[in-house]
């Protein structure tokens, strides 16, 4: 058969022309394809499809080559003899494997396919109008040929083995030929004389078919793979890959290589006029039909009209022009990795939005026209409009660490997008852990927030006005609904009934409507319902499910609104229409939708309805507003892409002050320690890749390391900018900052060493080596020394001096903690927890000769991965893996205090607490830190602050006094009232054998320690030889020795025995001095024979009555004598003075002497005591004067000042006297008046003259005259 061979001369020559590539070149051949010449050279192309159109003078070729990646077309140009390739151009990029190009010369339509997306395209010769048939379930598609005489477009598919046509509009799809287990992996198709040729490229044969598919005849070809073929005539003319063109005798069966251009030959043309008599191929001209767009033939005397698959429009009614839709109902296949659309009153015409790997839940944005979609196999949400342009990323799992997103929802209102969000994340030897949430995000992707994490598995969302629907899927299904911000949240339904719910849909009446699967794990079956809910007396939920569907698989749930729902159905591959009655019965079920494969998510949208539009939440300084109910109430909410939080009124966002930032599994969160708030997201990586372990902080800069990538890097949250200061190779579990903040230190496990980074130069240098498996790290307060643990079961603690120019590590404690997995400092004391059964947590000196008391805690904790002081504040923080939280823990009280749940796997810990200035009238005495936004007073060391929170005091002797002298009342545990000795000043402090904790609470001194008095002092190590009492008040000594409390240590007896002068003998008699108590001596040779006798001239003070006394106590032997411990002269020995008071004698017949007292009474006629005028006065040690009558009046008496003069009467005085009473003061109105000063009452003089009664302490050396 000749060919006609078309130039631009129209001069017609009978001769075969003969296009064919291989891959670089497309070559041409005339004269019997004996000689061939390169018309196209492209260096690095991978040119495979060919076709050339005579009619019209053209070209197309499609190159796979990466960069070139696309569908070219060419104009024929004929000088000399010779042909040329002119305006050459790229019609077509989105592709990706064109196998084989057919063209329709009439109507200019250009159809190909590709075999890596599984796909057959129609365009028009310019490429702008391009169709995707909805032919599915093909896995490679190869060859292609247009039967324009009989209306039919063919292809094979090389997996399947099979040979199947359409109608060439796509429908009507039918296979030809499906036994072709012979021919496998067939290419190339020609359709010649009612004839299928075929070339395989494993069985090395050219197959001739009938269209029944029985095969005809089998020609053998070469051992390499054919991949294309064209008959003309008796001859078949195919290339062979590393062979060339061959030429094939189809009545002999035989084959001759014509040319022998070496390398992947491909495709091959011919110049041939297609048969194109009948009037079908002539339908689709130009002029001759009524589409706006594409002209496609259906049959042998019809044609219909399409949109591009592209574009976002759709038939009108007349189903003639292409116009943008008023409803259009939205589709995820999952299987072909498609995101897609139909008109609902039109379902023939399938439309393209986009692609992905596996799209699943839909969403969409009314006002820009928006379709977002969630990806489960790349882990991200994507957006791209209607049309198909405009396609971006939105959410990424690296940035928004996202998991599995099984549903998504859109509010207009807020223009915010809602989702789920799951992943099972491996945390080793803690197991699997799940990560459930439902979050938001602006369109951009930017002001990320976690709405809830209480909800397990959670698939389907629903916004339905401004309430958000959710579902989650467990051994029971549930369906919760609350606030847009996740508050209010309640469970609406919970049943066994359903376990896969995974689809949402409310109608505009509010009826809900829940699909569910019902998978089976045990039949591996699905049984799928819809189900509504309808709500009884007001309150309680009842499910109702629809009789009479026939669904399987239902994964997607949309509808109208009013009756009408649509669901997509994985198993029958399809999309369903269910009509409703107004009582939830089946009116109608129909197929709108078929040969889906994998349906997932659906979306029933009304173009017409207008969105609601809402602008009035807005909130000066505040970075999220959101209207969250239907109540119009807006709540403020902080960007978690920076570390600004709620103000204290909640209605804007700062800079945070005080705050905890630790890293879980795959995010850096920062939490406030002022108050109470959701966990603020920072940073979120990848939930499955990331493994974020140690974080610090330095000013707005954050570093923080990935175990999983070995990094270690930085972010500054003002500038957004990010730094890798390294990249791979380490294993850093904990980094800590140098005091001066320019520096860091890493626990680099994997390297067994303690790196230094510096962070102006970014250098880094080892800083100790060889150590095992470093785990934990801190600097001391005065920042001098590094303090680091290993990770084993026997550990070392070790300091390193930050001075030296040669570290050199000292051992604190050797072999003393099972895997110590935390270490901070509180102030001096070296605070970590031991990984044990249960943790321990241990509250240790610097240094080793104090050692380490355990803290003891309220409950039992478990796997603790981090900690972290607040220095100073008894208060610590630590991350724990069971459950998985941020807890606080009171040194003092050893309670315990969630501050944030609901975690995946936290580690690191850093606290950074902004210690901001005090008011200028602020009330402490020492000094005062403004801690939490609360001021806070400290004393200087050594001092004791009071009961009153501002007051410090030096050290000094406390007495234990009854409960009212204290400003409060001590009620807590092991306290008591106590008082400084000679002062008037009291407070609450701990008892004999306690201690403070430094929150005013008192705990027991630990063991081999004690504390023999009341007050605010630590206990002390009991001195060598000695051991602890069970009060730990004193210290139990060894034999021979006695515990002698005034030098709280064990000694000899002390004193000697008295040689001379006064002896004071006791009762007990002895024969040596093992028989008398620890302060006497046996002395035979004195006065007191074979009885115990005090010591003389001892080193520690006056010995009396088995008591000590210090240098000038003062103490009464009797009612008259008092005696005053003094030193003898230049000696270092103590001796006691006594004075013996005498009476004065009496003016009055009868007199009487009281117990107790030294001197007698007047008594009158009737018993009654009288007044007399001698009084006594004395200095205290609070240099004032002690005024005391002798005998207290009854009546009123005056005391006489010198006039101006202050006086301070002190209340603690006022409340003792010694006739038990209570002081009552009267000031006359002219005399003067009281006022009140730190617990004191102050009396000012204005007068010569003041009335009171009983005793008065008057401060100062007033001159005093008294009266009677």
């Amino acid at each position: 058969m000749e060919f006609s061979l078309v130039n631009y001369n129209n001069a017609v020559k009978t001769q075969t022309g003969i296009f064919y590539s291989n891959s670089t070149d497309i070559l041409y051949s005339v004269d019997d394809a004996t000689s061939s010449r390169s018309v196209y050279k492209k260096l690095g192309g991978f040119i495979i499809g060919l076709v050339v159109d005579p009619k019209n003078n053209k070209l197309f070729w499609s190159d796979s080559a990466v960069e070139q990646k696309g569908i070219y077309s060419a104009d024929l140009k004929v000088t000399s003899n010779q042909l040329t390739l002119i305006n050459v151009k790229k019609i077509i990029s989105d592709v990706s494997v064109v196998e084989s190009i057919d063209v329709n010369g009439n109507s200019k339509n250009i159809y190909w396919t590709d075999s890596a997306r599984r796909k057959i395209n129609v365009a028009s010769y310019d490429g702008r109008l391009r169709r995707e048939f909805p032919i599915y379930n093909l896995l490679s598609p190869r060859g292609l040929f247009t039967d324009l005489k009989e209306g039919y477009l063919y292809w094979t598919d090389s997996v399947r083995s099979v040979v199947e046509r359409s109608r060439l509009d796509g429908s009507k799809r039918e296979i030809v030929v499906s036994s072709l287990n012979i021919i496998k992996n067939p290419n190339g198709i020609f359709i010649a004389k009612k004839f299928i040729y075929i070339v395989s490229g494993w069985s090395n044969l050219l197959v001739k078919l009938s269209t029944s598919g029985k095969i005809l005849s089998k020609i053998l070809l070469p051992e390499n793979p054919a991949f294309d073929l064209i008959i003309d005539s008796d001859f078949a003319y195919v290339t062979v890959s590393n062979v060339g063109l061959i030429k094939v005798d189809l009545l002999k069966s035989t084959y001759s290589t014509v040319s022998d251009h070496y390398g992947s030959n491909f495709g091959i043309t011919t110049q041939l006029q297609k048969d194109e008599s009948s009037s079908l191929s002539r339908l689709c001209n130009p002029g001759k039909h009524k589409c706006s767009h594409i002209c496609l033939l259906t049959s042998s005397s019809t044609y219909r009209c399409s949109c591009p698959s592209t574009g976002g429009k759709v038939l009108d009614k007349k189903k003639s022009k292409c116009i943008d839709p008023t409803t259009v109902l939205i589709f995820a296949s999952a299987d072909q990795g498609e995101i897609g659309y139909i008109d609902p009153d039109n379902p023939l015409e399938r439309y393209i939005i986009s692609k992905s790997v596996r799209p699943v839940a839909l969403t969409f944005d009314k006002e820009e026209k928006m379709v977002y979609w969630s990806d489960i196999v790349e882990r991200v949400v994507l957006r791209a409009h209607l049309s198909g342009q405009n396609r971006e990323v939105v959410l990424t799992s690296d940035k928004h660490s996202i998991g599995i997103v099984d549903g998504l929802a859109f509010d207009n209102s807020d223009k915010r997008l809602y989702f789920t969000n799951r992943a099972n994340i491996n945390m080793e030897k803690y197991g699997s852990r799940k990560l459930y949430r439902i979050e938001s995000v602006s369109t951009n992707g930017d002001k990320q927030l976690t709405i809830s994490r209480k909800i397990t598995n959670p698939i389907a969302i629903f916004l339905y006005k401004d309430q958000l629907y959710y579902t989650g899927r467990n051994h029971q299904g549930r369906l919760m609904k609350s606030n847009k911000d996740g508050s209010n949240s309640t469970t609406v339904f919970s049943n066994t009934t359903f376990n896969n719910p995974n689809g949402i849909f409310i109608e505009n009446s509010g009826r809900i409507f829940i699909i569910d699967s019902n998978y089976s794990a045990t039949t591996k079956w699905h049984t799928g319902s819809v189900y509504f809910l309808t709500i009884s007396n007001g309150s309680k939920a009842i499910l109702k499910g629809i009789t009479k569907l026939k669904l399987k698989a239902p994964l997607g749930l949309t509808g109208n609104g009013n009756g009408v729902l649509y669901v997509s159905d994985w198993d029958s591959r399809s999309i369903e229409r269910i009509e409703l009655d107004k009582n939830g019965y089946l009116k109608e079920q129909s197929t709108v939708l078929k040969n889906i494969t994998q349906p997932m998510g659906a979306l029933y949208i009304n173009m017409k309805s207008k969105p609601i539009q809402d602008t009035s939440c807005t909130l000066k300084n505040c970075d999220i507003c959101l209207k969250i109910d239907t109540k119009n109430t807006k709540r403020c909410y902080c960007d978690g892409y920076n570390t600004k939080l709620l103000s204290t009124d909640k209605s804007s966002c700062k800079e945070s002050e005080d705050f905890i930032v630790f890293a879980d599994k795959s995010s850096i969160i920062l939490s406030s320690l002022r108050e109470t708030s959701k966990p603020h997201y920072i940073i979120r990586g990848n939930p499955v890749l990331s493994s974020y372990s140690a974080v610090a902080v330095v000013k707005d800069t954050y570093y923080f390391t990935d175990l999983q990538r070995g990094s270690l890097q930085s972010t500054n949250m003002t500038s957004k900018q990010s730094e890798v200061l390294i990249s791979k190779g380490t294993l850093i579990k904990q980094i800590i900052v140098t005091a001066d903040g320019k520096g860091l230190f890493c626990a680099d496990s994997l390297n067994h060493r303690i790196l230094f980074i510096d962070l102006v130069t970014k250098q880094k240098k080892t800083f100790v080596d060889l150590v095992k498996d470093p785990e934990s790290l801190t600097i001391d307060s005065s920042g001098n020394y590094l303090y680091y643990t290993e990770h084993r079961k026997e550990s070392n603690i070790w300091k390193v001096s930050l001075k030296d120019d040669k570290p050199t590590p000292t051992l604190v404690y050797q072999k003393a903690f099972h895997d110590p997995r935390g270490l901070c400092f509180d102030g001096d004391d070296l605070i970590l927890v031991e990984n044990n059964n249960f943790h321990k947590f241990w509250n240790c000196s610097s240094s080793i000769k104090i050692g380490c008391r355990q803290v003891k805690l309220t409950e039992k904790l478990a796997n603790i991965t981090s900690i972290a002081c607040m220095n100073r504040e008894s208060i610590l923080y630590f991350s724990t893996q069971t459950p998985p939280s941020i807890q606080s823990l009171n040194l003092s009280t050893g309670k315990t205090k969630t501050i944030v749940k609901y975690l995946i796997g936290p580690n690191q810990i850093s606290i950074k607490v902004t210690h901001t200035k005090c008011g200028v009238n602020h009330k402490c005495t020492d000094i005062c830190k403004n801690v939490l936004g609360e001021e806070v007073c400290s004393c200087r060391g050594g001092r004791h602050l009071l009961d009153d929170g501002s007051t410090c005091v030096d050290k000094a002797n406390w007495e234990e006094k009854p409960w009212k002298f204290c400003v409060k009342n001590c009620t807590k545990q092991n306290t008591v009232c106590g008082r400084i000795i000679d002062k008037q000043i009291s407070s609450c402090i701990c008892k004999p054998g306690y201690t403070s904790s430094g929150n005013g609470n008192c705990i027991k001194c630990q063991k081999n320690e004690f504390k023999s008095k009341p007050g605010p002092d630590v206990c002390s190590p009991c001195p060598a030889g000695s051991t602890d009492s069970s009060d730990r008040i004193s210290c139990s000594c060894t034999s021979g020795k006695y515990w002698l409390k005034e030098i709280e240590d064990c000694t000899d007896r002390i004193g000697n025995c008295p040689s001379e002068g006064k002896v004071n003998c006791s009762n007990k008699e002895c024969e040596k001095d093992d028989d008398c108590p620890p302060l006497q001596k046996c002395c035979l040779g004195s006065s007191c024979g074979k009885r115990c006798a005090d010591g003389v001239k001892s080193k520690f003070g006056c010995l009396h009555n088995g008591n000590i006394y210090k240098q000038s106590e003062m103490f009464k032997i009797d009612h008259c004598t008092i005696c005053t411990c003094t030193s003898s002269g230049h000696s270092s020995y103590y001796e006691t003075k006594c004075k013996t008071q005498k009476c004065l004698p009496l003016n009055c017949d009868k007199s009487i002497k009281k117990e107790g007292q030294c001197c007698p009474e007047c008594l009158d006629d009737k018993g009654k005591m009288h007044f007399n005028t001698h009084f006594q006065i004395k200095y205290d040690d609070f240099r004032g004067i002690l005024v005391k009558f002798i005998n207290c009046p009854t009546e009123t008496k005056e005391i006489n000042t010198e006039k101006g003069k202050n006086y301070a009467i002190l209340k603690s005085f006022l409340r003792a006297t010694s006739l038990g009473k209570s002081l009552n003061v009267n000031v006359s109105p002219d005399v003067g008046h009281l006022v009140w000063n730190r617990n004191a009452y102050r009396f000012m003089a204005t007068s010569n003259k003041a009335i009171c009664h009983f005793r008065v302490l008057v401060v100062g050396k007033p001159t005093l005259r008294f009266r009677p």
